[in-house]
């Protein structure tokens, strides 16, 4: 976003894959409106953002199926296989680097631990959205609206 700025364009927003950098609100606006998508591909809130980043993790788009069961894109270290449980994390971060990084890892992770670790950065903020069963977010994380 720096190198947009730099342009003397100040009101975008960019969306790469599953990251999104955002700048000043369009005119009139007070930011930009983005859906949250559950495993489902369905909206269960919107978020109106700007001067941020936001990325999302999971496994609704990047996915293949093994011997018929569904396998992450995402591989757990530890384990040295995909992750199999359904889940989106979306995390907004000071830049597209940082929401991407930690979208990842607490993709990755346990549920049960990534909140708690998502919850010790201070400029993180994160929405978990696990198939199926009731969404939970750091105490940070915007509310959504419908």
């Amino acid at each position: 976003m720096r190198t947009i700025k730099q342009t003397g364009i100040t009101k975008a927003g960019v969306i790469i894959g599953g990251e999104t950098v955002l700048a000043d609100a369009p005119p009139n606006k007070k930011g930009w409106k983005i859906g949250i998508e559950n495993t489902q591909k369905q909206i269960i809130g919107t978020l109106t953002l700007n001067n941020t980043a936001l990325s999302t993790s999971g496994d609704t788009y990047q996915f293949f199926e093994q011997n018929g069961k569904r396998q992450s894109h995402l591989i757990n270290p530890n384990t040295k296989k995909s992750k199999t449980n359904r889940l989106h994390v979306t995390t907004i971060a000071p830049n597209a680097m940082l929401a991407d990084a930690w979208a990842t890892a607490l993709r990755i992770l346990p549920i049960e631990k990534a909140l708690p670790l998502a919850e010790t950065q201070p400029n993180l903020k994160a929405h978990f959205a696990p198939h199926q069963k009731t969404p939970t977010k750091t105490t940070n994380f915007p509310n959504t609206t419908k």
